[in-house]
């Protein structure tokens, strides 16, 4: 029986173990790839058994039960199971590789570095989530039926948030459905502690609204930034889930809309009854509120902002060697793109080239064509004065050019009539007109706050203080300045450097909570440390 992690480089079916990721009370997930022809490649995660389970029948049904649930769910915002295989007695399944970071990590991450998370990026976060949620609510067996999926552990550690934008709902291991082959024992408290719904806390019967008040939970971490129900033990946590003990949304974030703290407080009801019945519900609040508060949530607003927090992540195959996997292939075949650059300031706001184009080479001709018909007119009102005034005046080598040579026949020379005035060179034509000066390479956005003093950072650079003018490169692409002050909310001030603009923020006090939020960012804590 097999007791330690699998090695790299051995094959589990058609897929080779890239690198193991981490370990879990049911399996080991490991990044995998599969190759086919053509030198196709599909990196995946490849949740394995564990060694010690594999001879336990119950173990095993439960495994196979959560690959056959999660494979039945199709929808944008679900990690996808692509296989479910067995070898040697080794059972796995092969799922979407999410190229990202969840939730929590990011609120890890952001309160290490004292980045506030935007409103617009925290709700549609929960509005991708809650869409997720609810397709795999309404999910229904092959004879129609609703086969009742709740998940049980939504939490920040499930809910995947990847580097482009998309946000991935995970792990339905242990969601309860009407279809399950292996039923859990009754009365079992299943589910992290800290975001479980109150029906959940007495190990009662739960539905699909056991979800949403999870998500209720996840939408106040992200748009506050601070643990809702977590104590010193698990006991105290769930007494407080139970007894509806948090701390008011206004209360830790001075100026939190009014119209989403209501939703919050809808979606973690102690009642079920009283909060939002379906997740499509939670959804639509979320949307409806957006709208009205002017609120981008797209997909590329949060790729944005990953990017200004994370920077250029390459995928993991991209780092350090791959073990080998079968006969070498040619050298085009076997080349892998560079790792990406290291995030610095210009892949915030990446320059862009203004010189003008060469012009085309039918521009060259006619400037060329111009050119020769204003010197042989030239020349010739030169030769018409020559004339006039005698041979002294010829220019030199006028006269070799005339001598005929030897063995020619002597070429009888013209007279030169006295010319016209020399008309003046033609204008250009419009297709020779020369291209306008190219435009500034860089614009000057001008910043101020309210109060004046906060720092002004492009990436990891400081840029100065405000009152403060940047130069920033020309672009269409949004370029976001995080401003910093000592006793105030950090905050994204995102600009399109298309034109000079001023940008005045009016910047929000921190409040004193005793340890729940310091008065200065250099006293912050981190309530989401591990």
């Amino acid at each position: 029986m097999r007791t330690a992690a699998i090695p790299v480089g051995e094959r589990l079916g058609r897929y080779q173990l890239v690198r193991h990721l981490a370990t879990g009370g049911m399996a080991e997930i490991y990044l995998a790839r599969a190759e086919g022809i053509g030198a196709f490649e599909r990196y995946v995660v490849l949740k394995v058994i564990l060694g010690e389970r594999q001879g336990d029948a119950q173990f095993v049904r439960m495994f196979l039960d959560e690959a056959r649930l999660a494979a039945g769910l199709h929808h944008a915002n679900v990690a996808q199971v692509y296989e479910v295989g067995e070898e040697a007695g080794e059972y796995f399944y092969a799922m979407e590789y999410v190229h990202g970071d969840t939730v929590r990590a990011l609120l890890e991450h952001c309160g290490q570095t004292k980045i506030r998370i935007p409103l617009d990026i925290a709700v549609g976060i929960v509005i991708a989530a809650a869409t997720a949620l609810d397709h795999a609510h309404g999910c229904r067996g092959v004879d129609g039926a609703p086969l009742g999926i709740v998940h049980r552990d939504v939490s920040p550690s499930n809910v995947m948030v990847g580097y482009d934008g998309g946000v991935k709902v995970l792990d339905f291991g242990i969601a309860r459905a009407n279809e399950r082959t292996s039923e859990t024992v009754s009365g079992v408290v299943k589910g992290k502690y800290a975001y479980m719904a109150p029906e959940q806390c007495r190990a009662q019967p739960v539905d699909r609204r056991a979800d949403v008040f999870s998500l209720g939970i996840v939408l106040y971490e992200l748009t506050t930034q601070t643990r809702a129900f977590k104590a010193p033990s698990d006991f105290e946590t769930m007494t407080r889930i139970v007894g509806g003990d948090v701390t008011p949304p206004a209360q830790v974030c001075p100026g939190y809309p009014a119209p989403l703290a209501a939703i919050v407080a809808r979606a973690m009801a102690i009642d079920r009854d009283r909060r939002y019945q379906t997740a499509a519900a939670l959804g639509d609040a979320l949307e409806a509120f957006a709208e009205s508060a002017g609120l981008v949530t797209s997909q590329r607003a949060v790729a944005r902002f990953m990017h200004q927090v994370y920077g250029e992540r390459p995928e993991p195959w991209r780092v350090g060697p791959l073990p080998p996997a079968g006969p070498a292939r040619s050298p085009a075949d076997t080349s892998r793109p560079a790792v990406a650059a290291l995030h610095t300031d210009a892949s915030m706001a990446p320059a862009i080239e203004l010189s003008p184009a060469p012009p085309r080479p039918r521009r060259r001709l006619l400037w060329l064509g111009a050119a020769a018909a204003a010197a042989a007119i030239i020349a010739a009102a030169v030769l018409a004065r020559s004339s006039e005034r005698g041979p002294a005046a010829s220019p030199p080598g006028a006269a070799a050019a005339a001598r005929p040579t030897p063995g020619d026949a002597p070429t009888p020379t013209p007279a030169v009539a006295p010319p016209a005035a020399a008309p003046a060179p033609a204008a250009p034509t419009t297709e020779a007109t020369p291209a306008p000066p190219s435009a500034p390479a860089t614009v000057a956005i001008a910043v101020t706050t309210r109060p004046a003093g906060a720092a002004v950072y492009l990436g990891k650079r400081r840029a100065g203080l405000t009152p403060l003018t940047v130069e920033l490169p020309v672009g269409d692409a949004p370029v976001a300045l995080r401003l910093e002050r000592a006793g105030y909310r950090s905050q994204l001030l995102e600009v399109t450097p298309t034109t000079a603009t001023t940008h005045d923020v009016a910047l929000v006090k921190l409040p004193a909570r005793g340890g729940r939020r310091a008065t200065t960012d250099d006293a912050f804590v981190n309530p989401f440390a591990k």
